[in-house]
């Protein structure tokens, strides 16, 4: 029996069989080539009910993995974990393996199952092959328990290896292999297994097509540096064949110091910290990240089930404080409109029809926000929000619903339409608040190329005021016009407010401007009264080559005053007939005003020219408010963005007539005007009472003829003053002075 390799002391009475010592020497392994192992065993087997009853220990030490096959019978452990082990644990030294077992089997020896089992073995440097293809993990070294229907490897100091072959960065400090329900075939397996090392190693190994994870929806993450420190756990049927469905694979995982290229709006994620779960149903991330300069909260959520079209696949979240270059990136460029730091939240949506959307929420209070040339802003320090919905097909936007903008002096409400090819189509402002005004209106992109942009707006009431302002600096401080699109606009309001008590009423009107900014051709129409007094009308059209400019308004002193030209005239009614001979910005406009039956009050400059003239009465009626009335005043003129130069103006009345002419200087508020002032107190006394002569000059008692000449010159609010009583004139002359006819 020695030199069979056996050594064993046994006692049988006939019913129980005791084995006292068992030590084998098994057979040379084939696999390793090594020195043979030795097992050493106590058993007894009793004889009770017609069946034999066996319970026996063995240990074992100093066997190769490579020859478990050999000295493993078949049939020990049922189902296919005898297989797996063998197939997937590919290297190591069991040590110290100690095993009880318990078997039945009739008294003809004809059959024989184990009816328990149970335990332990350390092994050292092993490979284990955790879900072929994947690259193993080598140098293992641990424990394993093994029971009739489970076996629990536990196992420490592993390295994964990389696709080449050769070790990689991922260390598993610590795993589990599971072998269980062996009575089931095929059984099951359960692999858990601790990570830890570059992001980048990681996110490959992720991307194995063995573990099935983006098999239907691709991990677009480009990793450039971080660390991991996470699980990964692994559950299937012991089949050879395995469907997606069989698969349970989820991975959960701390990321810190992770470099994202391009992973949000085509920019770089830097400095993230991020926890993430990862499985055969979807993933899960949140944490934080530097985006753009900027610290931002991220989460992200992927739904890698089956399901309807309306099913949500994906759903993603941002907040953080971004600066306007940051915005750029999402394509919401407000220019320089928008400055500071705006605070974001935007959540995504995606469905499995293609149709996503992205609900936007940003905080304006510490951005500084202004529309160029309205004379409005939103100063850093306000309240101020914005939001909306995004609606998107694919990548393409085909909506913004829900569009809401808030700040002092500015609501907006809205929507807009996008085509197939993501551009504008219509946007809509269902309700909208500027200054004093309240307004609705549309917007519509050019239908051809280089067509003008049209834009609507109608409601109660229109406030002009912060713009003229802005577009009167402007043109004082000689800023240059930023370059705009054509536009096609068309107004209609209850009430234009033009500035502090300046309004018109009833307005309705269309406008068309080109690039540059210059105005092709209008209609207005409207009231200068609330109650419908003093229609106006404005034609601004085109006459071969050049642009014709008709104004007609029965209450001359309302329109001017409306439009801050003047709120020295009273009443009167207006025609101006014009033209521009160029179609150019700052073309001169040159015709003739004529003004009827109106009133002049309130003018100091006016004023104090009939002082110094001594046209006694007259200036006192001016300054008391009670006016000087005027037949009719005609005015052939040029107008340029710098200067209005004046032609043979002339204006009378009963008590005053006055000729005028010279430049007016826009931009330097100065003035250089002369004429002959004319009063008829002078006219039918002076040279009336000159006795004999008197007669020649008028035919009642005291009349004759006087002019006197004058000159202004400086600022317009206070000029100087000349004027020169010797200059006289004969009656006819008077009559042809003013074209006054026989």
């Amino acid at each position: 029996v020695q030199a069979a390799g056996l050594d064993l002391a046994a006692r049988f009475d006939g019913e129980k069989l005791r084995l006292d010592r068992l030590a084998v020497r098994l057979p040379p392994p084939v696999a390793s080539g090594g020195a043979p192992p030795l097992v050493q065993a106590t058993a007894t087997a009793e004889r009770r009910a017609g069946r034999w009853q066996i319970a026996a220990t063995a240990e074992l030490d100093q066997a190769n993995v490579l020859d478990a096959a050999q000295y493993w019978p078949p049939g020990l452990v049922d189902g296919s974990a005898r297989e797996w082990v063998l197939e997937n644990i590919t290297s190591g030294v069991l040590r110290q393996g100690r095993w009880q077992a318990t078997a039945s089997l009739p008294e003809s020896l004809d059959a024989f199952e184990v009816t328990g089992l149970s335990g332990k073995a350390r092994f050292e440097n092993g490979a284990v092959h955790w879900l072929r293809p994947v690259p193993p993990i080598i140098g293992v070294s641990g424990e394993a328990d093994f029971q009739l229907r489970e076996i629990v490897v536990h196992g420490r100091g592993g390295q994964q290896l990389g696709a080449d072959g050769m070790p990689s960065g991922l260390a598993v400090p610590d795993g589990t292999v599971r072998l269980y329900n062996f009575h089931i075939r095929p059984g099951n397996i359960a692999l858990r297994g601790r990570m830890t090392g570059p992001l980048t190693e990681a996110v490959a190994l992720l991307r194995h097509p063995r573990l099935k994870l983006f098999e239907k929806r691709p991990l677009e993450l480009r990793p450039a540096a971080g660390q991991v420190d996470g699980t990964l756990t692994i559950g299937f049927p012991l089949w050879n064949d395995l469907s997606m469905d069989q698969l349970q694979v989820r991975g959960t995982t701390k990321v810190t110091g992770g470099r994202l290229l391009g992973a949000l709006a085509g920019q770089d994620l830097d400095r993230a910290d991020v926890d993430l779960v990862v499985g055969t149903e979807g993933l899960k991330a949140q944490g934080q990240a530097v985006f753009l300069a900027a610290p931002v909260r991220l989460a992200t959520e992927m739904d890698f089930r089956g399901g309807p079209p309306a099913q949500v696949l994906e759903r993603a979240s941002l907040v953080g404080r971004l600066d306007t270059a940051s915005l750029a990136a999402f394509g919401l460029d407000a220019g320089p409109a928008l400055s500071g730091r705006v605070g974001v939240e935007a959540r995504l949506e995606k469905r499995r029809d293609g149709a996503a959307e992205v609900r936007v929420k940003t905080d304006l209070r510490e951005a500084g926000f202004g529309g160029a040339g309205l004379g409005w802003e939103k100063p850093p320090g306000t309240p101020g929000s914005a939001e909306g919905i995004l609606r998107l097909q694919g990548e393409t936007l085909r909506a913004a619903d829900g569009l809401r903008l808030d700040a002092p002096g500015l609501s907006l409400r809205g929507a807009a339409r996008f085509g197939a090819d993501g551009q504008l189509t219509a946007a809509e402002i269902t309700e909208g608040r500027f200054a004093e005004g309240r307004f609705a209106g549309s917007l519509a992109p050019p239908e051809q190329a280089g067509g003008p942009w049209r834009v609507a707006l109608q409601g109660p009431a229109l406030d002009l005021g912060p713009l003229l302002e802005e577009t009167a600096r402007r043109a004082r401080e000689a800023a240059p016009d930023a370059r705009q699109p054509a536009l096609a606009t068309s107004l209609r309001f209850d009430r234009l407010l033009l500035g502090p008590g300046r309004d018109l009423y009833g307005v309705a009107g269309t406008a068309e401007t080109d690039a540059d900014g210059l105005l092709r051709q209008a209609e207005l129409q409207g009231q200068t009264g609330a109650g419908g007094q003093g229609d106006f009308s404005l034609r601004l059209q085109p006459a071969g080559a050049a642009r014709q400019l008709i104004l007609r308004a029965a209450d001359a002193g309302g329109l001017l005053g409306a439009f801050d030209i003047t709120r020295a005239i009273g009443g009167g009614r207006l025609a101006v007939d014009a033209r521009y001979a160029e179609t150019r910005l700052g073309a001169p406009l040159t015709g003739t005003a004529e003004l009827e039956d109106f009133v002049l009050r309130d003018a100091p400059a006016a004023a104090k020219l009939l002082q110094v003239a001594s046209v006694y009465g007259i200036p006192e009626a001016l300054a008391t408010g009670r006016g000087l009335g005027f037949n009719k005043l005609i005015a052939p003129f040029a107008l340029t963005p710098e200067a209005l130069r004046l032609e043979e103006v002339r204006a009378f009345s009963t008590s005053l007539g006055f000729t005028a002419q010279g430049t007016i200087w826009r931009k330097q508020q100065r003035l250089d005007l002369e004429g002959t002032i004319v009063p008829s107190y002078l006219l039918n006394s002076l040279l009336g009472h000159v006795p004999v002569l008197g007669k020649l000059f008028s035919p009642e008692k005291g009349g004759g003829v006087f002019a006197a000449t004058w000159r202004l010159q400086g600022p317009t609010a206070d000029p100087a003053v000349s004027v020169n009583p010797l200059a006289a004139l004969t009656p006819g002359a008077l009559r042809g002075l003013f074209k006054l006819g026989p």
